[in-house]
């Protein structure tokens, strides 16, 4: 009975223990694959950081690219914006560089420009006809003074009583042909008386007859020291006048000199003055605030005046 009780037994243990393996290796199984999903899992993870890790290094190393292609893009620019400014300089500089060659070549033309008047001038007191035997006085008010020996000549001016003109030729037709400015014109003979060439000089006129009475505007005088006169500015100086006399004497100028009331100095009729012989040669007479000029003498004013007359006195 015993050994059949062990027998039962025996056979129990052995049925249970067969049942009992597969089971302990099932959960033995599914432990194993727990731990492999969450290893597998942790591995995913692990993953995943890395890869937001690596993508968060990709967006840090871009920015820094991008951060640095725009400092390099500024520096070009700056670069860009100091050649620019170089070249403004360079072409402000070329630009002052032409100014002052301009500004030169100004100064060389004017310095040419006052040697060709100076030759110009020297030349026309060459041309400028001497006093010669054939000269008269004009007897009229307002002599006018034309292009051709005809009342159809156009009118280049008129001369006052009194004036002294060089007369190149006498026409059959009552006309004279006499020198005017720097050329020739016609007045008519009947009122001009001509003069002897041998007299000493010509026949002074009375003093109050020198002065112009027909100007209304303001007189030169010591206090008015310049005024604009009928013929343009004018102006006084006080100098020896022996030798501008002389070279009046070598153009057979013969008239006295001498000194009027007023300080004012006088050739025959005329009031001496000096102006641009370029435009008036000497010998030439020109109406001033005083009375009737004749031109003798020039000065440095003629070259930045020309119509300037500077009248002689002893003011």
């Amino acid at each position: 009975m015993r050994s059949l009780l062990r027998t039962g037994a025996a056979w129990c243990l052995t049925l249970c223990l067969a049942f009992s393996a597969p089971a302990a290796a099932f959960a033995d199984t599914e432990e194993k694959t727990e731990a492999g999903d969450r290893e597998q899992e942790d591995i995913s993870n692990g993953a995943a950081e890395k890869s937001s890790e690596n993508q968060e290094a990709a967006e840090v190393k871009d920015a820094d690219s991008k951060a640095r292609d725009e400092e390099s893009e500024a520096q070009t620019e700056d670069s860009k914006a100091q050649d620019e400014e170089s070249e403004a300089q360079t072409e402000d500089n070329k630009a002052q560089d032409e100014e002052s060659e301009a500004q030169t070549e100004d100064s060389e033309a004017q310095d040419e420009g006052r040697e060709a008047q100076t030759e110009d001038s020297e030349a026309q007191d060459e041309k400028t006809p001497a006093w010669d035997e054939q000269e008269g006085i004009v007897r009229a008010s307002n002599l006018h003074v034309r292009t051709m020996p005809s009342l159809e000549g156009k009118i280049l001016g008129s001369l006052a009583n009194g004036t002294r003109v060089a007369i190149c030729r006498t026409l059959g037709t009552g006309w004279l042909q006499i020198v005017y400015g720097t050329g020739k014109a016609f007045v008519s003979s009947a009122y001009v008386v001509l003069l002897d060439s041998e007299a000493e000089g010509e026949i002074r006129i009375p003093e109050e007859d020198t002065y112009n009475k027909t100007w209304d505007g303001p007189v030169l005088n010591p206090i008015a020291g310049i005024v604009e006169g009928p013929s343009g500015l004018e102006s006084y100086y006080n100098l020896d006048m022996s030798g501008i006399i002389a070279t009046m004497r070598e153009m057979g100028n013969n008239d006295e000199y001498w000194i009027r009331s007023d300080g004012v100095k006088m050739l025959g009729n005329y009031i001496m003055c000096a102006a641009n012989l370029s435009l008036r040669p000497r010998g030439t007479l020109v109406e001033s605030s005083l009375g009737t000029c004749i031109v003798c003498d020039t000065g440095g004013f003629a070259s930045y005046n020309p119509t300037q007359l500077d009248i002689a006195v002893t003011w």
